[in-house]
C-alpha cells in the first residue's frame, strides 16, 4: 500500500458552475416547497430532499463536492473522467452526481433511499446542460449489474447503518469488484473520526485491490484510491 498526504484547499471561493447550480437550486426549492401530493410518504420524502437542498446553499456543500472531486480526484489522483461511467453510491439527494457530471463522464448511475421520481425531477430542473447521463436508482439488497468504470463512496460510512457492517461492507464492496471494468477505481472518502469502519478494516476488505490511501493530518480526512 503506498501512502500519501492530502493538502487541504480553499472551499469558500465560488465559481461560475457553483453560482450557477446553487441558483438553480433556490429555483427548484422556490417551485415546488408548497407543492404537495396525495401519498403522506412521497411528501415527507421531498420535504427532505428540499431541507437537503436549503442546508446545502446555506453552507458549503456544492463548493466542498466541487473542489474535493476536482483537487483531489481529478488533480492528485489523476482520475479521468471523461467518457466513464461510474457509480455514485450514496448520493443522498443527487447533488454530487450532478457534479460529478459536470467532468464531462458518460454516464453517472447515482445510488441511495430516496424515491425515484422526486430525485429525478430534482436533477432534471437543477443539473447544467451537459452530454453526461444521470440515472438514479433506489439502494436494495439486489446485487449491482452494470459495469462501470469507478465506484465512489463518500462519506457514507458515517451513516452506514448495519447489525454487522464489516459482512454487509465486504459484501458490497466484492459487488463492485465484479462490476469494476480491469483497472477500474473504487473510491472510499471519509473521515477517520466519523467512519463507522476503521481503516485497518477497510484495507483488510479491500484485499483484493491495489490501494493507495490519501491522508489529511489536519482535519483527519482520508481518501482510498482501490485499483482492480
Amino acid at each position: 500500500m503506498n501512502r500519501y498526504k492530502l493538502i487541504s484547499y480553499d472551499y469558500t471561493k465560488n465559481n461560475d458552475i457553483i453560482t450557477n447550480i446553487k441558483s438553480q437550486i433556490t429555483k427548484y426549492i422556490n417551485k415546488n416547497d408548497s407543492i404537495l401530493t396525495d401519498n403522506i410518504d412521497i411528501n415527507t420524502h421531498k420535504s427532505t430532499v428540499l431541507q437537503y437542498l436549503n442546508t446545502y446553499n446555506a453552507n458549503y456543500t456544492i463548493n466542498h463536492y466541487y473542489y474535493f472531486f476536482y483537487n483531489y480526484l481529478v488533480k492528485d489522483m489523476n482520475i479521468d473522467f471523461k467518457n466513464s461511467v461510474g457509480i455514485d453510491y450514496g448520493c443522498w439527494a443527487g447533488i454530487s452526481s450532478i457534479i460529478l457530471a459536470l467532468f464531462e463522464c458518460k454516464k453517472v448511475y447515482g445510488y441511495d433511499f430516496f424515491p425515484n421520481n422526486i430525485i429525478d425531477s430534482m436533477i432534471d430542473n437543477i443539473a447544467p446542460e451537459t452530454k453526461t447521463i444521470i440515472e438514479y436508482n433506489i439502494i436494495n439488497k439486489q446485487p449491482i449489474t452494470n459495469k462501470v468504470d469507478w465506484v465512489l463512496i463518500y462519506d457514507v460510512l458515517t451513516d452506514f447503518r448495519s447489525d454487522n457492517i464489516i459482512k454487509e461492507f465486504t459484501e458490497l464492496v466484492d459487488n463492485f469488484y465484479n462490476i469494476l471494468n480491469k483497472n477500474g477505481i473504487l473510491l472510499i472518502a471519509d473521515f477517520e473520526s466519523n467512519s463507522r469502519i476503521n481503516i485497518k478494516n477497510l484495507l483488510e476488505i479491500l484485499n483484493k485491490f491495489k490501494v493507495n490511501l490519501y491522508y489529511n493530518n489536519n482535519n483527519m480526512r482520508f481518501v482510498i484510491k482501490a485499483i482492480k
